[in-house]
């Protein structure tokens, strides 16, 4: 399932777009849910496939991408690869269950959101950060 979710057809150009990739259904709803709640995206795409998803980076641009925990296990690295080849300069954040960091090995690039502490705050506060 591949969606776009517009907060607002009048959304200000300077809103955030942002990405959510995961493959468990409930979780994806439940960051996109929050997402609209927060005052942060102006456009939400979500998408449960890692391959979706790389098409997607290819041909949008966005401020900042939300990955869910099973999903960056099994994709981290080809969509890491992707949004290199694009020159993606902007946020990553991993929705995961208390997975620690040091688990990706890559604990410089991306931060991590536990999803038992998701809160309309706490996802528009990883957007903002540069």
């Amino acid at each position: 399932m591949d969606n776009q979710h517009d907060r607002d057809s009048r959304a200000q150009p300077l809103s955030p777009r942002v990405l959510v990739i995961d493959d468990n259904d409930v979780d994806r709803l439940a960051v996109c849910q929050a997402l609209h709640q927060s005052a942060v995206a102006g456009v939400v795409h979500d998408t449960g496939s890692a391959a979706q998803a790389v098409e997607r980076i290819e041909t949008t641009q966005y401020d900042c991408i939300y990955i869910g925990d099973s999903t960056a296990r099994a994709h981290l690295f080809s969509l890491l690869l992707a949004l290199n080849r694009v020159g993606y300069r902007g946020r990553i954040e991993i929705v995961a269950y208390g997975v620690e960091p040091a688990a990706y090995g890559t604990e410089a690039v991306i931060d991590f959101l536990a999803i038992t502490r998701l809160t309309p705050e706490r996802l528009a506060a990883g957007c903002r950060r540069p």
